[in-house]
């Protein structure tokens, strides 16, 4: 499936791979092609599989390159050194002609 700039719809599966039911944070760390950082919210789909989705929305998709992304979940209490992460996804953003 190609993605172009303003995807909308793309659904981008993560798995941290571990039970993550604790009380926690949950979020996608994205690196954007000019290596820009922003965080995703995602939707939970399988706490004790430590599985999430994003599904992009309007305005997500905005430059033409290659993109990672990853899922975090840090559990509350606990500093940045317990922090979980997931596997990685990388995908290349079209531009529009």
């Amino acid at each position: 499936m190609a993605v172009f700039i303003g995807s909308v719809g793309l659904t981008i599966n993560f798995s941290i791979g571990i039970d993550i039911s604790a009380p926690g944070v949950l979020t996608i760390r994205v690196q954007k092609p000019d290596r820009q950082i922003t965080h995703w919210t995602p939707t939970l789909d399988n706490a004790v599989a430590g599985t999430c989705h994003y599904t992009t929305l309007a305005d997500d998709i905005d430059q033409y390159g290659t993109w990672k992304a990853q899922a975090k979940w840090q559990p509350n209490g606990v500093g940045d050194d317990d922090i979980l992460w997931g596997t990685e996804a990388e995908f290349e953003v079209l531009p529009l002609i």
